[in-house]
Order: structure tokens, then C-alpha cells, then sequence
């Protein structure tokens, strides 16, 4: 996959700053913003948007099991209810059906939608999340997680 990135030097002040505030891959949004207004438009319009993920999640079987990863995900669901997280498919990979040599298999496989960036920020500073966050990177090998953002298909 190739990244357009528009060319920095020709970018009015205020585009350059949406594309710092939402990643190179949030380009979209900086064609809308032809003007300091419809800059600030476009951020509010992605701040409310929902925001999908696809995430492969390795266990690090060093320091921790497949046990202890299920009861730290059961637990981690209860948070992301509590931020409206629809957490779509979570599962545990147990083959593979199909791949080429060296093919790498995840533990885990999520597919969830965070209904804005308000509702991520919120899970993540939830201070019961911080409390257990080094319970989570001792339990998963954050070296080889991969997390896609994407975009439903219409």
C-alpha cells in the first residue's frame, strides 16, 4: 500500500497543522480544508466519526499464557463497554487455513469500532484501563500486535 502525501511546502499553515493533528494517512480531510474555517470543520467532522480497527494480537508466551490473555480481554471488554466500544469479532486464532511459507498466526484477531476519537481518548485515560496497563503488556507481545485502521466498505 502506497502513501500520497501531498507536497508540505505548498500547504497553508492551518492544512499543515490538520495533517500533523490527524496523521499522514488522514489526507482526505486536508482537501477539505481550504480555508482556516473549513480546517476547523473537518477536525470537528473526524472527531465525531467513528473510528474502525482491525488488530492481530500476539500473546507473549514468555511471561504469560492464553488463560491469563482471555480473562485480561473479558475484563478489557467491560471497560470498552463502558465507552460504547462495539467490539464486533474477538476471537482466538487456533490454525491456519491458508497462507505462504513463514505465514505468522496471531493469538488473537479484534475488529472494533470506537464510535469517535472522544470515546478512544476516554478508554484509554480511563484510569482503571492505566491502573492495568502493565498487566497488558506483560500478557501481549506488543512487538508483532498489528492495528489497522479501516473504513467500512458502502
Amino acid at each position: 500500500m502506497s502513501l500520497i502525501m501531498p507536497n508540505l511546502r505548498r500547504l497553508p499553515l492551518y492544512a499543515l497543522s490538520m495533517l500533523i493533528t490527524l496523521g499522514a494517512g488522514s489526507t482526505s480531510a486536508i482537501a477539505l480544508a481550504k480555508s482556516p474555517e473549513a480546517a476547523t470543520s473537518a477536525q470537528q467532522d473526524i472527531a465525531v466519526q467513528p473510528l474502525h480497527f482491525v488488530e492481530f494480537q500476539w500473546v507473549n508466551h514468555d511471561t504469560s499464557s492464553i488463560d491469563e490473555a482471555r480473562s485480561f480481554i473479558s475484563w478489557a471488554r467491560t471497560v470498552a463497554a463502558r465507552h460504547n466500544v462495539d467490539l464486533q469479532v474477538n476471537v482466538m486464532v487456533t490454525g491456519i487455513a491458508k497462507g505462504g511459507a513463514g505465514a505468522q498466526i496471531p493469538d488473537f484477531i479484534f475488529v472494533y469500532t470506537f464510535p469517535s476519537q472522544q470515546s478512544m481518548t476516554a478508554m484509554q485515560t480511563d484510569p482503571e484501563y492505566q491502573a492495568r496497563l502493565p498487566e497488558r503488556n506483560r500478557i501481549f507481545d506488543f512487538s508483532r500486535n498489528t492495528i489497522w485502521r479501516v473504513e467500512r466498505m458502502k
